[in-house]
């Protein structure tokens, strides 16, 4: 045997000393809105401000970024001298919108007076869309329906929404450029989806495909069950409704237009949990009730929010629910945020 191969065959028989490990490390954008007690937007907050808490355990903060979500962009040109000249304004990229009604299928009276109230109310949401704007349509009454696709037509909207109160089966929408929610909805699972609860998980799903924040507007009456002495109780679809449109980066603000029924603890669950609000519709009109409580304050809270750049403390399960606490260190101030999120596989 040749000797100058032998230290050769003995480092390749050698045991591996070192052992490559991957350690996951989960990134988490967590949408954020910090409120004074004058219920005006902080603008200014810095990293060193906030403090996360995932499940209890204090999580890395990568970075903060505040994001005007209504402010114009200006072009401005600078020659070869080096002057700046300004040129035209820039409208914002455009947010997405999902409108999520709940039509009651009993067709209880009250309920019947509040959904009226919020077809009277619609085109005062259309008069606050920014021209980039684009929003969907969806139904509920005995399973989900798919009304109209992401769309910048305001017409169209406006001509659709009335919709929503038919108890039919509406035709596919038009195709429209990604993101499209009817390319990312199974229409036999929305068929067969028995429950608001179970709609919006499907929701949830397809959103987590379309890349940043989305905003759902849950114009309804009430979700959850009830017990036998007639007290609300939360679902276990409810907390993972909650769970899946937080992880998909979707808040959740709900208008209850079935007069603030037993229900609407589940409503309210779904848009804290989220990191929305919820609005109640005044038992005294209840036909401008979206228009005196809910779109005022909607507005204001799609000034702007910060985006809030997290390393996730524990360890990721598919489809673990996770308790989220975002707290600011100054005092007197209200943080908006969403509170869980369910891991993803």
């Amino acid at each position: 045997m040749n000797v100058l191969l032998l230290p050769a065959l003995l480092l390749f028989a050698a045991p591996q000393s070192r052992i490559d490990e991957t350690i996951e490390v989960r990134r988490i954008i967590v949408d954020t809105r910090v409120l004074d007690i004058n219920n005006e937007i902080i603008t200014d907050l810095q990293a060193d401000d906030f403090r996360v808490l995932v499940d209890g355990k204090e999580a890395p903060i990568e970075s903060v970024s505040w994001i005007g979500d209504e402010v114009s962009a200006e072009e401005v040109f600078v020659d070869e001298d080096g002057h700046e000249s300004k040129g035209t304004v820039i409208p914002p990229p455009g947010r997405l919108f999902v409108l999520f009604v709940q039509t009651d299928f009993a067709r209880n009276s009250h309920r019947v007076v509040g959904e009226m109230g919020v077809i009277a109310s619609f085109h005062a949401f259309v008069e606050m869309l920014q021209p980039n704007d684009r929003v969907a349509l969806l139904s509920f009454d005995s399973h989900l329906k798919l009304r109209l696709d992401f769309t910048t037509d305001r017409a169209q909207l406006e001509r659709m929404f009335p919709t929503v109160l038919a108890i039919d089966q509406p035709p596919p929408p038009q195709p429209v450029e990604p993101p499209s929610l009817a390319a990312l909805l199974d229409p036999k699972e929305m068929l067969y989806a028995p429950t608001s609860e179970r709609a919006l998980i499907l929701i949830a799903r397809a959103l987590r495909q379309v890349e940043g924040p989305k905003h759902l507007l849950l114009l309804g009456w009430g979700m959850g069950d009830r017990m036998p002495g007639g007290a609300p109780v939360q679902t276990p679809d409810t907390l993972r409704a909650a769970g899946e449109l937080a992880a998909a980066r979707v808040t959740v603000c709900a208008f209850n237009f079935g007069l603030n029924g037993q229900l609407s603890v589940g409503l309210m669950k779904v848009a804290a949990d989220t990191g929305g609000f919820y609005s109640g519709s005044p038992a005294a009109s209840p036909l401008s009730g979206m228009e005196i409580r809910f779109l005022p304050r909607l507005e204001a809270f799609l000034y702007g929010h910060y985006e809030i750049e997290i390393r996730s403390p524990v360890a990721a399960v598919a489809g673990k629910l996770h308790r989220l606490d975002v707290r600011v260190k100054k005092k007197g101030l209200t943080v908006i945020a969403k509170r869980a999120f369910v891991d993803l596989p």
